[in-house]
């Protein structure tokens, strides 16, 4: 692969500000990967989209992507389901009991120690520990 010297800063300057300003992650993130191949290509933009949708299929065609982005999608189903019906409030309301969560530092540590517990897998932990302890910062 050749180089492109400066040139390869763009795509994430491009990316990171097109997401603050939208707002919109998965849109950023498809423009910085067009971007990133199109500059690669000699700034053909087809070829980039070409370079670009070859990439995204052959990493989730890779059968240990597909598995991770699998388990991370269960995963979601999972925290979405327990938070529609009321599990997360429920817990929530138990940590507040148990005077767990009554200041920032000592939810920020029940966060910590909620993600070394569920340490399955590397994205596991943040998503649960993330999705309890978001409700008790908002308090």
């Amino acid at each position: 692969m050749e180089t492109v010297g400066w040139y390869s800063i763009i795509p994430p300057i491009v990316a990171i500000a097109l997401a603050i300003k939208t707002r919109e992650v998965y849109i950023s993130l498809g423009l910085f990967v067009w971007l990133g191949w199109t500059i690669i290509s000699d700034w053909n933009p087809v070829l980039g989209l070409v370079h670009g949708v070859n990439t995204f299929l052959d990493a989730v065609t890779s059968p240990g992507n597909a598995r991770t982005l699998i388990f991370s999608a269960l995963i979601g189903g999972i925290i979405t389901l327990t938070q529609a019906s009321g599990g997360m409030e429920g817990f929530v309301k138990w940590v507040e009991k148990m005077r767990l969560g009554h200041s920032r530092r000592r939810v920020s540590m029940f966060g910590i120690g909620v993600s070394m517990l569920l340490f399955l897998e590397s994205n596991f932990g943040l998503l649960v520990s993330g999705s309890v302890t978001r409700p008790l910062f908002d308090r």
